[in-house]
C-alpha cells in the first residue's frame, strides 16, 4: 500500500521543548496510548490523559469549556497542568439526534418547500387573474368602445 506521506514526516523526533500533550481516553483517531508513545521523544512534556473524553471537541468546548481553559491557562502560567477542574461525565454512546427524527424532517421539507411553491404558483396566478379582471372592469362600455375603434 502506498503511503500519502513520506515516512521521513511520520516519525516522532527528539524535543525537549516544553508542550502539553492532552488526549481522551476515548479518542478512536488517536488512541490513548499515543501519549505513551511520544513519551520517549518529548523530554519536556506534560501529558493529561482525560477519561471519558473522545477527540478535540470533546475536550474544549462540548463537556467541560470552563476546565480545558484552566488546563491551558495553569499550563501557560506555571507550567503544570492543572486539569482538577475536569468532573467524571461518563461518555454517553446515545446519539441527540435519532436517525429516525432526521428521516422525519427530511421527508417534512421535502413535502412542505414543493407544497409552497405550488401555492406560491397559484397565489400569483390568481392574483394576476384578479388584477386583469379588475382593470377590464374599471372601463364603461363607451370607453372600450372608444379604445377598440
Amino acid at each position: 500500500m502506498k503511503r500519502l506521506l513520506p515516512s521521513s514526516i511520520c516519525k516522532l523526533t527528539q524535543t525537549s521543548t516544553p508542550m502539553l500533550l492532552v488526549n481522551g481516553a476515548v479518542d478512536f483517531s488517536t488512541p490513548s496510548n499515543a501519549l505513551a508513545q511520544a513519551k520517549p521523544y518529548y523530554h519536556n512534556a506534560q501529558m493529561v490523559l482525560l477519561p471519558e473524553f473522545s477527540h478535540i471537541a470533546d475536550v474544549m468546548e462540548t463537556f467541560q469549556a470552563k476546565a480545558f481553559e484552566r488546563l491551558v491557562t495553569s499550563y501557560y502560567d506555571t507550567a503544570v497542568a492543572d486539569s482538577g477542574l475536569y468532573t467524571y461525565q461518563p461518555l454517553s454512546f446515545v446519539p441527540s439526534t435519532s436517525l429516525t427524527l432526521i428521516a422525519k424532517l427530511l421527508v417534512s421539507v421535502m413535502i412542505v418547500v414543493p407544497a409552497l411553491f405550488v401555492l406560491g404558483i397559484v397565489f400569483v396566478a390568481r392574483r394576476l387573474r384578479r388584477r386583469r379582471t379588475e382593470t377590464t372592469l374599471s372601463y364603461s362600455p363607451a370607453a372600450l368602445k372608444t379604445m377598440l375603434e
